[in-house]
């Protein structure tokens, strides 16, 4: 089938691969999207593999993350004379020194293009290109190590920590981004375009951002008055978590409190 959105899915645990796009016999689909999925732990009855097999033509994989497991290729650009495919912010991991190819091209793909996308760990070959007219840009493949970009990628954790060199590492490609350029990998770090507070509640709204946010909790966040910080007491935040709906604003519930106006000429800085 042609034309689908695959997107925000769990693949993990399958015998074989976790999703491909093939057709037996030769064709398959085309202008199909995977987006912001999850994959992981497959390839179990295999031992080898690919996490993520796209086929044919026209194809996206965008903000995808693979931790290889058993596989022993995250992304694999084969079969069906694949042609004009995709790869883009990706977040590819191998924990251990099993792994051959983070992504990897055959010979039949013809203008695959991977950009923006992070491929760490214990590979072979971080990309294996033996495709025709392949365009390769902005991708971190060495010089950092796991823990350098992602937050833990031990546990799983594959955002982006403070001071990744994957912030801004990116090259334009169109799309959203919060910095001067777009971030690395499958998830984008973001800045606060605008706050408002009542009560004991700030909502704080995001800059553009894409992947929307999905998890939010209290650790992380301070907030404080400025210039005076013993102006409004010692507020800590106590639950954040994402408006209904929204991909884009955090609630945070403050205690400790003295005075929610911070007094005259004093502003909340978070």
């Amino acid at each position: 089938a042609n034309n689908w959105l695959i997107e925000h899915n769990e693949f993990a645990f399958n015998a074989q691969m976790g999703m491909q796009f093939y057709k037996s016999g030769g064709g398959g689909p085309s202008n199909t999207v995977s987006r912001q999925n999850y994959f992981h732990d497959n390839c179990q009855a295999t031992g080898s593999g690919s996490s993520f097999v796209i086929s044919y033509q026209n194809n996206i994989s965008e903000y995808d993350t693979v931790d290889l497991g058993a596989c022993t290729t995250g992304i694999a650009v084969i079969n069906s004379s694949p042609l004009n495919n995709t790869v883009r912010h990706a977040s590819i991991y191998c924990p251990d020194a099993s792994c051959t190819n983070g992504i990897s091209i055959n010979a039949a793909a013809v203008n695959t293009t991977v950009q923006n996308s992070v491929i760490l760990g214990s590979f072979a070959n971080p990309i294996l290109n033996n495709g025709t007219g392949s365009t390769l840009a902005g991708n971190l493949t060495s010089g950092v190590t796991a823990s350098d970009v992602w937050t833990n990628p031990v546990s799983r954790d594959f955002t982006l920590k403070a001071g990744s060199p994957a912030i801004d590492g990116g090259t334009n490609i169109g799309g959203s981004k919060c910095g001067a350029l777009p971030d690395q990998g499958a998830f984008e770090v973001c800045g606060f375009s605008s706050a408002s507070i009542t009560g004991h509640t700030i909502d704080v709204t995001m800059e553009n951002i894409y992947p929307p946010l999905q998890v939010f909790g209290p650790t992380g966040w301070s907030v404080a008055c400025t210039p005076n910080p013993d102006a409004c007491g010692t507020p800590v935040v106590v639950s954040a978590t994402l408006l209904t709906g929204s991909g884009s604003v955090a609630r945070l519930i403050l205690a400790g409190v003295a005075n929610t106006d911070c007094t005259t000429d004093q502003i909340w800085k978070v």
